[in-house]
């Protein structure tokens, strides 16, 4: 049958296509920490000034569907065996020696733009896995025989023992990283293409737990990413179900329909094997054979006091017959014997049966799949049980430490000073680390204060201290003048900064990330005037220029 002979290609075709695609593998990535403390970044100024979108432009320059992707200073390998089912494939992002990526929050932007042009992420989830996987790789770092455990072969074969992971320290990034993105398949456009498990182990979690805020945010935020993997599994399942069940169905009725015009074809092979019926006797013998039989109509039966020898004309007896039927037969001659119908399958049988065995093993693929997906269901549970425990308990605990207060920049000997005041009474519960800042000036942004901290000389650098604890979380890597106006415009602020020996106006978003430069230089100490979606400025020639918010001229 053409059907059973298509159903079986088309199927054999799409098990060997799911064999080879991949996904990132999401579950072997979970924990993250917050920037500047796991990581050792460089703190110095920067030699080239470069927006954010610059920086992401080299992850998505590494995108492609070689085996092998360079762009000279970061190099992607996509190593992958599809022969094989037990361990992980993975992408190995390599920093070579010429790399000068040296800020944990810019290689983060690296590598999520490089999954979101290698596999469909959007921009949120790309970066929330890029710092899962940085994390990952630095807990694990020079862990030859855990990646041994983990992945295949073929990954292996690319690692360096001295280079696997992600050094804590920038100093040791350039020629000295192989840090590995977990992969499983099969391979789609969006959230189901990096396999979660392996990045969510737990001493990763555990490493993450240890932030004064135990990484609920970021636990949260991948619980979530995997639970939308989670029903898009399901929903891809519940498809397939129905597409076997589809298939069977249409085997059923193809296997009938072969039955009945099998049927006719061996009456007919019988039939041919087999005198015609039109010379066959009463007895279903043709004469001759009933003659050769010795088999006599009754009333020509011999009497029981006749002669053993035949007379002339008269056949021999029915036990002369029967001895003479059991001579051997003689050597060189073969007994004939009807013939009879091929009992050989048919190829439309063979198919048929080819393709039994597939559903079948497509069935119990399917089986182990739903028990899969049952286990991500309880662990996904577990994590947010934990998750909600850890959230309780730091609410109590801030609940005990922190009453009503209020921040108040605090002038000392050696300069201003962020502290904690309690309402009503005044008193000094709390003191910023962070100090003397640049200037008597925060700003509330971004979820929390923004100040200038010194950097030598005229220079500064704009932080965002937590509202809690006063401790700065964010810094900028650009320098800006110490002295100089900061503007805070929604979800953006203006700040100016100096690149060589010019001053120039920077637009940084809530992560302090340069987003925009000027291309006219100003003033150091210009104003930043926002009104009716422009900014305005004044030049380093004396005028007054007036800008679009995205700090291109009119």
């Amino acid at each position: 049958m053409k059907a059973i002979h298509i159903f079986l290609l088309s199927f054999l075709i799409t098990s060997s296509l799911l064999g080879e695609d991949l996904r990132v593998d999401t579950e072997e990535l979970q924990g993250a920490l917050k920037e500047g403390v796991l990581f050792e970044n460089y703190e110095g100024i920067p030699d080239k000034i470069e927006t954010v979108d610059q920086i992401r432009g080299i992850g998505t320059a590494l995108a492609g569907e070689g085996k092998r992707t360079s762009t000279g200073k970061y190099t992607v390998i996509h190593a992958v065996d599809p022969s094989l089912t037990d361990g992980l494939d993975a992408d190995l992002f390599i920093l070579e020696p010429e790399a000068s990526v040296d800020h944990i929050r810019n290689l983060r932007w690296i590598i999520g733009s490089y999954l979101e042009a290698q596999y469909g992420y959007g921009r949120s989830d790309a970066d929330l896995l890029s710092q899962f996987i940085t994390i990952y790789n630095a807990v694990y770092r020079k862990n030859l025989l855990y990646f041994k455990e983990r992945y295949k072969p073929v990954v292996i074969s690319y690692l360096d023992p001295e280079k696997v992971g992600l050094a804590r320290s920038y100093r040791e990034w350039p020629g000295k990283t192989q840090m590995l993105i977990p992969l499983s398949g099969p391979k789609k456009k969006g959230i189901l293409s990096i396999e979660t498990g392996t990045l969510t182990e737990k001493p990763i979690v555990e490493e993450l737990r240890r932030e004064e805020d135990r990484g609920i945010p970021l636990r949260k935020e991948m619980v979530e990413l995997k639970e939308r993997q989670l029903k898009e599994e399901e929903r891809q399942l519940r498809e397939e179900k129905k597409a076997l069940q589809l298939e069977k169905e249409k085997l059923q009725t193809d296997t009938k329909v072969q039955e009945r015009e099998e049927v006719p074809a061996v009456k007919q092979e019988l039939r041919q094997a087999s005198p015609a019926s039109s010379d066959l006797s009463p007895t279903g013998q043709t004469p001759s054979a009933a003659a050769g039989s010795g088999v006599l109509p009754k009333d020509k039966a011999p009497s029981a006091d006749a002669s053993t020898s035949p007379g002339p004309g008269k056949e021999p007896p029915l036990d002369s017959l029967q001895a003479t039927a059991e001579k051997p037969v003689p050597e060189g001659k073969v007994a004939e014997k009807p013939l009879e119908p091929s009992r050989e399958p048919s190829t439309d049988a063979q198919v048929s049966s080819a393709a039994s065995d597939v559903i079948a093993r497509k069935d119990e693929e399917l089986k182990e799949r739903e028990r899969q997906l049952q286990e991500k269901r309880e662990a996904l549970r577990e994590e947010r049980v934990a998750i909600a425990k850890d959230q309780q308990e730091l609410m109590v605990s801030k609940t005990l430490q922190v009453a009503r207060t209020l921040p108040f920049l605090f002038i000392e000997k050696e300069g201003p000073r962020l502290v904690l005041l309690e309402e009503n009474s005044g008193t000094v519960t709390m003191k910023s680390s962070e100090f003397p800042l640049k200037q008597s000036m925060f700003q509330s942004f971004g979820g929390g204060y923004l100040v200038v901290l010194p950097r030598g000389g005229m220079g500064g650098r704009l932080a965002l201290l937590d509202p809690a604890t006063l401790q700065a979380h964010i810094t900028s890597r650009e320098e800006v003048y110490g002295m100089g106006k900061v503007k805070v415009h929604e979800s953006v602020c203006f700040a100016v900064l100096r690149e060589g020996s010019e001053w120039f106006v920077g637009k940084f978003d809530t992560t302090l990330a340069l987003l925009a430069r000027s291309r006219v230089s100003v003033v150091p100490e210009t104003d930043l005037a926002v009104q009716g979606g422009k900014l305005y400025v004044q030049t380093s020639d004396g005028k007054v220029a007036v800008l679009n918010l995205d700090l291109s001229s009119p």
